[in-house]
């Protein structure tokens, strides 16, 4: 076991932990896995250079590592607690020994059930953030841990040293995370929220069925073309993604973040659910059924009130079916009653007529009303 004090004066890093090994490099620091030293508790430690960030963004990672130490959910990393030297800040966090879903993506083959159930811990753990105002803006395999090695069955998001905690319809426009998992708005600096997330998930969900391949972007490419892409994408799917499947992922890659589904929407897709009754519909998609609904609602109203102010007065329905130069014993008339039982005279007609009503409108009465129709 090594001490490290990582060049700090004051209260250096072996003030606090022992040191065991470097776990990696995330957003804005190095990842280590440590012991502390107060309460014997293994733990990772992030540890965040002072100097290389702003005073605004050092008391913003203050901020949002008080609001995550917060957090509770079996599908995210859980923040025990902040630490901080002259020079550094030392994020605590669980310690989860099973390596990245990116790791796995790379060196495993991912069957559909267990898509199902990593892609089910992911839209769980983002749906508890989205309902505290965190968007985490960083979603990708490489920051999402297994608990335990080649065990999909409990995975936990981690890094979040870019999530931002936004009021209720708050945005933020400012463009970070990584490039081939950004939506469309934030990479062209528009201002987004929350939809952010629900987007960069549609691109995990592809890659765990596509073998790790990505969407709109190859190996070959430079990152510019993904920006280019991504104004007019063009999904392509191979003959192995599910077809459920790839509707809950093109629910999610919306260009449009207000049609973009949100995570408990997706948590209720039949994909998930294996209930294939219903699918989901996006916000969007809801108010346009409801329009159509109100504006039914309206006609079927207007044709209410008309009934009630025209006159009730029975129709005489005639068909002239006959030929000058048939003889009179082939001649027939149509001619149907209100209260007549012949089949072909049946709830069409009654419906038409119950149209009618008592009242007449202000115009001069020529006499019986005559409607030809096809019998």
């Amino acid at each position: 076991m090594e001490q490290l004090d990582f060049g700090d004066y004051g209260d250096k890093f072996s003030s606090f932990f022992r040191y065991y090994k470097d776990l990696g490099e995330g957003s804005y620091g190095k990842v280590v896995k440590a012991v502390d030293k107060y309460t014997g508790q293994i733990c990772a430690v992030k540890i965040i250079k002072k100097r290389k960030l702003t005073e605004e963004i050092v008391n913003g990672l203050r901020k949002e590592a008080s609001v995550l130490s917060e957090l509770d959910h079996p599908n995210i990393v859980k923040f025990f607690s902040v630490k901080e030297s002259n020079l550094r800040i030392f994020i605590v966090m669980e310690y989860v020994r099973g390596g990245t879903l990116g790791a796995y993506i790379k060196t495993k083959k991912i069957s559909e059930r267990k898509a199902v159930q990593v892609m089910t811990g992911i839209f769980r753990a983002v749906e508890y953030l989205h309902n505290h105002g965190i968007v985490h803006r960083d979603l990708k395999p490489d920051n999402i841990l297994l608990s335990h090695y080649h065990d999909l069955s409990t995975l936990k998001i981690a890094d979040f040293g870019l999530s931002t905690q936004l009021e209720n319809g708050f945005k933020v426009d400012d463009r970070c995370g990584t490039v081939l998992y950004m939506a469309p708005e934030q990479a062209a600096h528009r201002a987004y929220s929350k939809e952010v997330d629900i987007w960069s998930c549609g691109i995990i969900l592809y890659k765990l069925l596509c073998k790790g391949n990505h969407p709109l972007y190859t190996h070959s490419e430079k990152a510019q073309s993904y920006f280019n892409k991504l104004k007019n994408p063009i999904w392509v799917f191979n003959k192995s993604f599910p077809p459920l499947a790839q509707n809950l992922f093109l629910k999610l890659m919306k260009t449009t973040p207000i049609e973009r589904y949100t995570a408990g929407q997706a948590l209720a897709h039949p994909w998930i659910t294996k209930n294939c009754t219903e699918i989901p519909k996006t916000y969007l998609e809801s108010m346009r059924i409801y329009d159509a609904e109100i504006k039914l609602r309206s006609i079927l109203y207007a044709c209410l009130f008309i009934s009630i102010n025209t006159p009730q007065e029975k129709p005489n329905i005639v068909k002239h079916s006959v030929r000058n130069d048939n003889p009179p014993e082939r001649r027939k008339t149509f001619s149907a009653k209100i209260n007549d039982k012949s089949p072909r005279v049946s709830r069409h007609y009654k419906t038409f007529y119950d149209s009618f009503s008592s009242k007449s409108p202000v115009r001069p009465n020529t006499g019986k009303q005559r409607i030809k129709i096809k019998v």
